[in-house]
């Protein structure tokens, strides 16, 4: 009996992580649907990044096209393959950056 009782548990502990996440998947396509250009730059100034026009045009279209390549695997996105679109000044930062919201973020996604 107990035996059922830890497997129920656990059906149950899977299935509220479940709910969750997809409740964190269905915020944060609220939240990129509503992002602006501005949301960007004002975000990256905040984490003491200077984005270039560019960098910031690059990262709003990427954000709103692509964002599920991130949000549909996480583990898989693998930011150096970006590299190439920002300055050298400015890549490491960015890099910090998301590893640092990736990092806090990841079990929720």
């Amino acid at each position: 009996m107990i035996l059922f009782h830890i497997i129920s548990i656990n059906k149950i502990i899977k299935f509220i992580q479940l709910i969750k996440g997809a409740y964190m998947h269905n915020l944060i396509i609220k939240y990129i649907n509503n992002l602006t250009i501005d949301d960007i730059n004002n975000f990256a100034i905040k984490e003491g990044v200077k984005l270039t026009d560019k960098e910031v045009r690059y990262l709003y279209i990427f954000i709103k096209n692509d964002y599920h390549l991130f949000l549909n695997n996480p583990n898989s996105f693998n930011i150096d393959d970006y590299q190439d679109r920002f300055t050298k000044e400015n890549y490491p930062k960015i890099k910090e950056v998301f590893l640092k919201y990736f990092n806090k973020f990841k079990n929720y996604l």
